[in-house]
This record gives structure tokens, sequence and C-alpha cells, in this order.
């Protein structure tokens, strides 16, 4: 396997040589230099924290493959030319290191080995002022141009944090200098191609090396090395076993493959990324692609779980593994198989049909709302399925979560009910009910019925992902039409079945006596127009007769008759003369009046039909929430 890895010492001496390479040039396209007194610092502590984290075997052991710390990378393009390589990506990292080991008095292993060949004041200045220290005896000087102020600036960062870590630095000096030189390393990415054309590359947010990438090559080392070493390591133990460390390698890079590969599916992805909290989503941005490196949801989801409060997600993250056993030896092994053992619980969520279900509609309907305990998130979710003890206590839980939001938008208790009962019987309510209104708790309640019968059905394998909210296109559309057809307006057999209803409702008290005298005797065009009306405002935007729709089905129905639209509907299910659509479950169910017997009529849809679908609404979900 190709060497990628290459300490600060190599990459300033072996690296250049095996080539026979003079030094490192900065190319006339590169923008000057421009570390802060932050990024100094911050390097410095990860320095420092990393070094704190070996054994003191490890602090002692100039042995080359050991544990590292990742300074990410650095690209190159061979200039034969001059006999050089061009930094095509790594000025800053380059520039930095050279300042640190000016300080750390290693100014000879870099000696012209960093020219800025475009800018000679930098180099004369770099060259003159820091690797002879001259720049920490007065750095009060009035810099000449802007290398020059960024330099001088991070130089004097790097000697205060010194002055502020002295009795640190002074009990730790020779071991800290080894760590930088030989512990510390970069991923040296060189290349072929056209120099301008990678460089604008770069430039443009086409980093070569993603997050992904830089995650694999260091969890790769770290972990193989960490995996196959003895406690008790001597230089010559290395040899022996340098054919296991690189068969474990090459089995995580396989196995790492695989997992990309599981996380590259669509439907996997899409679902997935819904439970990345937004503020991890927007930290990846630029670092962490997860649609070009789709093992990237992975990663963000471990970090999801992981992270303390105040934790950013970075790369920096990763780079000390986790420690859960209390023994820092083995820290980068234990992440990975942790990552893995993630990897393998998430495709057990995915492939169990219940719990795909009940998670999809939780993170797709209600993300990081207020639950029982805490807020929907999946760092709770995790913690959950860490704590039950079967996976049937997971999924009664996750169906606790889910009644729960359903139950609390209604705010009060009726006739002393419990809100269960008070929520079966508001959409059981049809007459005075606008559940149209109420467009979010519609949605809920329509795809939680699509879930119901899906987990149900045994011929029905699961919801697609993108079912488990409206998708772009998609809206509510009223059964029967609130502008009525002439059709649906002259039908004098659904005008009797109304009349039966309207009376029903009259005993309940929930329709007026006045208004009923009003559509009795022989039926006539103009009654059944007024009596449509009446039905408007007592039913017809209730959920019994509300149902989700593709905008582009939608169009082509207008105000057409229950059995045109159930026709077309059926048509755009089964392919047909139409063109085959996504029908869903629900709505399906009611165009063919699936909770209906067989004798019933599947030409037309009235009040009646509203008040039974609405009833079987409420017994699907009722039934739904009391098994187990």
């Amino acid at each position: 396997m190709e060497k990628l890895i290459y300490s600060i010492e190599d990459v300033f001496g072996t690296y250049l040589e095996k080539e026979h390479v003079a030094y490192y040039n900065i190319p006339e396209y590169q923008r000057g230099y421009k570390w802060t007194v932050e990024n100094a610092s911050v390097l410095l502590s990860d320095l420092k924290n990393f070094h704190e984290s070996l054994t003191d075997g490890e602090k002692r052991s100039n042995v080359g493959n050991g544990k590292f710390y990742c300074l990410q990378n650095i690209t190159l393009f061979k200039n034969d030319a001059k006999n050089c390589y061009n930094v095509v990506d790594g000025q800053q990292r380059l520039t930095t290191l050279m300042i640190l080991l000016a300080w750390l008095d290693r100014a000879d292993l870099v000696a012209d080995k960093l020219k800025y060949s475009i800018r000679e004041d930098t180099h004369h200045f770099i060259q003159d002022y820091v690797l002879t220290k001259k720049i920490w005896e007065d750095p009060t000087v009035e810099a000449k141009h802007k290398d020059e102020f960024y330099i001088r600036q991070v130089a004097e960062a790097i000697a205060k944090w010194f002055d502020d870590e002295k009795d640190w630095y002074e009990a730790n000096k020779e071991a800290f200098t080894t760590t930088v030189l030989k512990k510390t390393r970069l991923i040296v990415n060189l290349l072929g191609g056209e120099e301008e054309q990678i460089f604008a590359n770069l430039n443009g947010g086409k980093v070569p090396l993603d997050g992904a990438d830089l995650l694999r090559a260091v969890l790769i080392t770290h972990s193989a090395k960490e995996k196959v070493e003895p406690v008790d390591f001597n230089e010559e133990s290395y040899e022996l076993y340098d054919h296991l460390y690189n068969e474990y390698r090459m089995r995580m890079g396989m196995e790492l493959d695989e997992m990309n590969a599981w996380w590259s599916r669509k439907e996997v992805r899409t679902f997935f990324e819904q439970f990345i909290p937004d503020k991890v989503m927007k930290e990846a941005v630029g670092h962490f692609d997860y649609k070009k490196f789709p093992i990237n949801i992975l990663y963000m989801l471990y970090f999801s779980k992981e992270a303390q409060e105040g934790d950013a997600f970075s790369f920096r993250f990763f780079e000390y593994g986790v420690d859960k056993n209390e023994w820092i030896g083995d820290d980068n092994w234990e992440m990975y198989v942790d990552i893995k053992r993630l990897h393998e619980e998430m495709q057990e969520w995915f492939a169990d049909k219940t719990i795909y279900h009940y998670l999809g509609y939780l993170f797709f309907r209600h993300k990081g709302k207020k639950l029982e305990e805490d807020r929907l998130t999946f760092q709770r979710v995790y913690k959950q399925w860490e704590q039950s003890v079967s996976k049937d206590e997971f999924k009664s839980w996750l169906k606790q979560q889910i009644c729960f939001l359903l139950f609390n938008q209604e705010e009060i208790e009726e006739n002393g009910q419990s809100l269960q009962e008070t929520f079966i019987n508001s959409i059981k309510k049809i007459a005075d009910s606008d559940w149209y209104g109420r467009r979010e708790e519609l949605i809920d309640v329509l795809v939680l019925m699509d879930v119901c019968l899906t987990l149900q059905s045994k011929s029905m394998d699961r919801l697609p992902v993108e079912a488990f909210t409206r998708s772009n296109g998609e809206d509510i559309e009223h059964i029967l039409s609130q502008t009525p057809n002439e059709e649906d307006r002259i039908d004098e057999d659904a005008y009797k079945r109304n009349m039966t209803f309207l009376r029903e409702l009259e005993e309940k008290g929930k329709f007026e006596k006045e208004k009923l005298k009003e559509f009795e005797g022989e039926y006539s065009p103009e009654k059944a127009g007024k009596m449509k009306r009446e039905l408007n405002r007592i039913g017809l935007n209730s959920i019994g007769n509300l149902v989700l729709l593709h905008e582009s089905i939608n169009r082509g129905y207008g105000n057409d008759s229950y059995l045109a639209k159930r026709e077309k509907i059926t048509q755009h299910f089964f392919g047909g003369n139409e063109k085959k659509r996504y029908i869903r479950p629900h709505t399906l169910n009611v165009f063919v009046k699936g909770h209906e017997k067989r004798d019933q009529a599947l030409e037309k849809w009235t009040v009646d039909d509203i008040s039974k679908n609405a009833e079987n609404i409420a017994k699907t979900i009722e039934k739904w929430m009391t098994e187990k």
C-alpha cells in the first residue's frame, strides 16, 4: 500500500530526498500567508493535548509508525524545471510549521526548504528573521508587507502560548519536540494534470480530500496500529507486526468501502440525513460532503450521538478517537469499532419494518419537537435504543412518542375524557369540523394512516422515504368537491342517503330542524344544490373528506364526480391508459372504499361515506394505539 502520511521531519527531509527535489515552492497564483493568532493557539493546544494522550512508552519512542497527530493534507505538483514541488494547497500549514520549528530551535530542518519565489521580500524575511529567531527579539517592528504582518502575528502568538505553558514546556521540552517532529503528520497528496486547474478546483470548493478522505486515512492508520501492536512495544517488534498491520489496513479499507456503498443508496441517504441536527449539517458544509461521500452521514450521526455541549462538527473531533474503556492506548480502534457498530445498527433500523416507519414518521414530521422528556433528536433516540432491553421495548417507546406528539396538539380534556379519547373523537366528528384549516395536524394524521395501513399489510413492504412528509407538489384534496358539478347535484339516490344522514344529525341536536324542513318532500335539482352547500358546512372539511394527492393528479380532476375521480386514481395506481403514479395507501383505500363491504355503492361519495371514512380513520389509529 502506497504511503500517504509523513511526519513533519520526513516532509522536510526524506520526502524531498527520495525524489531528489530541493524544496517546496509557493507559486505565483497563491495568496499570501494569513493564519491568525487563534489558528496558531488552537494548533499548539491540540498538539499539547495529543502529547498528553500518549503513554510514557509512546512519548519515549522514536518509531515512525506509531500513534500520531494529523495536521490534515498538503497538495503538491512536481515542477521538474525548477526541481521543486509547487504547493498547490497547504501553504498556510507549511509556513506555520516553519515558524514553530524555528521557535523549537530546529530551523536547520527547514532552512531553504520552503521558498516564496514570487514574493522575494517574504522569502528574505523568513530567512533573515524567522529562521534566525530575530523575530522574537524585537516583535514590535512594524511590518513592511502583509505576509510579514501575519507571520509576526503568529510568531507572537507562539511565543505567548509557550510563555503561558512555561512550566509544562520546561518539563516536557524534549519529548514535545519529538512529538512535533515525528508524531505530527501530513497527508501528502501528489497530483498530476494541469496545475493551475487543480488550484482553481481547490479554491472553488472542489477539494480532492474531503473529511471522509482524511478520516479514512487517519482512522485506518491509527486503528490498525493500535489493534496489532503489543502494549510494551519496541523498535524491533514492528517488523514482526508489519504484515498483520497491513492486513488490518486492507480489511478496514474494504469495510469502509462497503459501508460507503450502503450509504450511497438514495433511499438510505434521504432517510438518515433527516436525523442529522441542523447545526451539524451547517458545520459540515465545505468539509464533509455527504452527497459526494455518503459515508459522511454515518460520521455526522456518530458525532451527533457522542458530542458534548459546545462541540463543533469537524475533523478535529475524530483525531483522538474515543476512550470508553479508560485505556488511552486503543482510542482510535475503539472509535472505529464504535462507528462500525453504529453502521450495523442503522442497517438494522432501516431493515426493520416497524422501526423504519416509526422513525421515518417521527423525524420527517416532528424533528426537534418537545417530547415527554427532552426533544426529538437522534442523540435522544439512540440513547433510548441503548437503554431498551429489547427491540419491542424500543418500538413501544417510539410509538409512545408518536402518541404524545399527536395528543399534545389537544390541550384540553372534554367531559372527563382522556386526551386520547378527545383526539379520536375529533377525528370521528364531521359536523362543523375544519381539519382543512388545521393543515399540519391533518397531514400528521393522514401520514400516520399510511403508516398504519402499511404495517398492517403483508403485501406492502414499506412506504417510500418521501411519503413521510408532504412532498413538493403534493396537496390536500377534497374527495367530495366543495363546488359540486351537475352530475353530483342531480343524483336522487345520493340526495335520499344524505337526507337520512341529516335526520340523524337533527335527532342528535347537531342540525337545525327548520333547515331540515327545507329538504323534505320531492327531490329537485334546486334542493340538491342547496343541500350540497349545507353539506359543505357540516362535513366537507372534516378529515373523512380529505386526502393527500400530488397536484399533477389534482389538476386533472377539477370538480369531477367521485366516480370519475375513482377511475382516474385507479388508473394512476395500476398504470392503465394513464402514466403510473404513486398513490398513498390511505388515499387509494378511500377511492376503492377499502373499508366498505363489497355490496356498498362505489359510484358515489356522500356525507354518509365521509362519516364512515372518519370512523374508519379513528378506528384504525385507535387500534394501532392500543395494540402491543
